[in-house]
């Protein structure tokens, strides 16, 4: 036996494939709960994990490059290299030769979330999808999510004594306070926070409509929709509130493509929610004391344009990236705002940094996610689980996220193309076969 094949056969390349996309992408909320529990410092435990991932995709690179000769990956895949190549040389450019850098962080910290968390788990998981067993895998990532909220509702009640959020009333963000009295805060932010809330409570609600379930499946996918909506409520962020609503809704259409009921069926579904509304309406919702509820807070200042009270300077923001792109669109002005960060939208911020070349790519590359993802709802519905998790990275990026520093978004992206570049789509397979 050749010694690559005994080290680096395809079923320990799938499983440590496993590991570092459920490490790095959806471990976080359990990692950072280590740091507030113990009242410790949270820099030597990144620090060690960002070396653990830095292994672990190292291995896997090197282990797909000795064991084969012909790399495949799909027209998504080069696509993303290509953006990844052309946003790196922006990147350095502007770190060594304009001398721009991000916020208070080293040069070498930025790198190791940039590449090592980033581009390199990201590029490992494009070359290894095809050795992944995807049950597992969502099974894993499914599980990790889970204990990714129980640890949040552990540390809220840590942090607050109690779980009702009409007591917090506030936004849950989770700092450290050390023994000699500084304060590490945003060890987990709101928006983290209400984005793994989101997570759970949507791929319950996949799990209970698309998925064979026994009884007791049934309820412990129903405790994971309200323990997602809950961490979702405390999160009291209003981007993954509004990407629950639009993800949900997306889900909804789908069971309704692919139900293939009778009309009893239909009239359930809608009589059913129609008096379970009804009765909130007229009897819970009196009850509730809004304006102690800090997501509902944040969403009626924002559907009423009322930001009085908001110290928020994303307007700001986004007006110096539209000017910088217009200052030079066809390859971008800079990788940075005028704070030194990032406008919270990725869309901006690829303008920003890189013009209409950069967002030619992107957009290309959301094209062929979207699309596989209707060619997938309207076919196999294979896909479900892992359209789901794109979706919630894309919707999230647009509100808050930033290109350098969202490693889960750019491996989930890795993820889903690759996937997709797996077999055939069952859309295609089933137009030749009625061709023939």
């Amino acid at each position: 036996m050749r010694w690559e094949i005994f080290f680096f056969n395809e079923k320990t390349l799938g499983q440590i494939s496993i590991v570092n996309i459920c490490l790095l992408v959806f471990s976080y909320p359990i990692t950072a709960a280590i740091p507030v529990l113990l009242g410790i410092n949270s820099t030597p435990i990144n620090i060690g994990l960002r070396i653990i991932y830095l292994g672990l995709s190292l291995y896997l690179v090197f282990g797909v490059f000795v064991r084969t000769k012909y790399k495949s990956l799909s027209v998504g895949g080069w696509l993303l290299l290509l953006f990844w190549l052309i946003y790196s040389i922006r990147v350095n450019y502007d770190i060594h030769v304009k001398g721009i850098i991000f916020a208070s962080s080293s040069i070498f910290k930025f790198y190791t979330i940039f590449y090592g968390s980033g581009i390199l788990a990201a590029t490992a998981t494009l070359l290894t999808t095809k050795y992944i067993d995807l049950k597992d895998l969502r099974d894993y990532i499914y599980k990790t999510i889970i204990g990714s909220n129980v640890s949040i509702v552990i540390i809220v009640f840590y942090l607050y004594k109690t779980f009702n959020p009409i007591v917090i009333a506030a936004r849950v963000n989770f700092s450290v306070e050390l023994g000699d009295g500084s304060v590490i805060v945003n060890v987990l932010n709101p928006i983290t926070i209400g984005f793994f809330g989101e997570l759970a409570a949507l791929l319950s609600l996949y799990y209970l409509w698309f998925d064979k379930n026994t009884k007791i499946k049934r309820f412990l996918h129903y405790l994971g929709f309200f323990l997602g909506l809950y961490v979702l409520l405390v999160g009291g962020s209003k981007g993954p509130f509004i990407s629950f609503f639009v993800i949900a809704l997306f889900l909804i259409l789908l069971k309704l493509i692919q139900a293939n009921k009778s009309g009893i069926f239909f009239l359930k579904l809608f009589t059913i929610p129609s008096i379970f509304f009804v009765f909130f309406i007229e009897f819970v919702l009196p009850e509730i004391p809004w304006q102690k509820l800090t997501i509902f807070v944040r969403m009626k200042s924002w559907l009423t344009d009322d930001y009085s009270n908001s110290l928020d300077n994303r307007d700001e923001k986004y007006t110096f990236a539209w000017e910088q792109f217009l200052e030079n669109p066809i390859i971008g002005s800079r990788y940075l705002d005028q704070f030194n960060s990032y406008p919270h939208n990725i869309f901006l911020e690829v303008l920003m940094a890189l013009g209409m070349v950069g967002g030619i790519l992107i957009g290309m590359i959301f094209f062929i996610v979207l699309l596989r993802i209707f060619l997938d709802a309207i076919g196999s519905g294979r896909y479900i689980f892992f359209s789901v998790l794109v979706l919630a990275q894309i919707l999230s990026n647009i509100t808050s996220g930033s290109l350098f520093a969202s490693y889960p978004f750019w491996t989930v992206l890795a993820l889903y193309l690759s996937i997709n570049n797996r077999k055939k789509h069952y859309f295609f397979d089933k137009i030749l076969r009625n061709n023939v």
